[in-house]
């Protein structure tokens, strides 16, 4: 189970964080596929990259790939339903601006219902104005190859592709995100 503590890899709080695990793991990426930690967005020499899908695609999705009732999961905007904090996935956040909440990070993942203001919605414009590429999920079968050789210096015959592609085809296209 996930909870507001738990809800991204609570080793990666930091840029250094991210850099040890880096090197101790031998890796050139990590994904982040909760929240996206203040303490990780502006680390020098990472590039960032994003895929994104349409909200109302992403939020059928996440209710078909969680197996939600959609009558509970609709009462959380209302307030009808509260889910337990450690109920992670059928939390607000899911239903209600979760694109915002997602990149502001826990404080704002978790408020109540119809708690974004257009504050919230500058401060996400600004996050998102510092990523490097955002990738529509439904073009990640296209050729963005180009783009991504351009960006992050990744080559079609690395293996990346077909990795993403079987990554993304073995869910029939479900994910509302999608490791790059």
């Amino acid at each position: 189970p996930h909870s507001k503590d738990k809800c991204w890899n609570p080793d990666l709080a930091s840029c250094n964080d991210l850099r040890k695990f880096l090197l101790e793991s031998n890796s050139n990426f990590v994904s982040v596929e909760t929240i996206f930690h203040k303490g990780i967005r502006d680390c020098a020499g990472v590039r960032y990259v994003g895929t994104f899908r349409d909200p109302l695609q992403r939020i059928l999705s996440h209710i078909d790939f969680e197996h939600l009732d959609v009558t509970r999961a609709m009462d959380t905007l209302t307030g009808a339903y509260q889910p337990e904090p450690h109920h992670y996935f059928d939390q607000v956040a899911h239903f209600d601006n979760f694109y915002i909440r997602y990149l502001l990070g826990k404080d704002v993942f978790f408020l109540p219902p119809g708690s974004i203001t257009q504050t919230h919605l500058d401060e996400a414009i600004e996050v998102l104005e510092r990523v490097d590429l955002m990738i529509p999920l439904e073009d990640l079968n296209s050729d963005i190859w180009p783009v991504l050789k351009q960006v992050l210096g990744w080559a079609p015959n690395d293996g990346r592709a077909d990795d993403v592609r079987r990554q993304n085809e073995a869910e029939n296209g479900r994910h509302s995100q999608a490791v790059v």
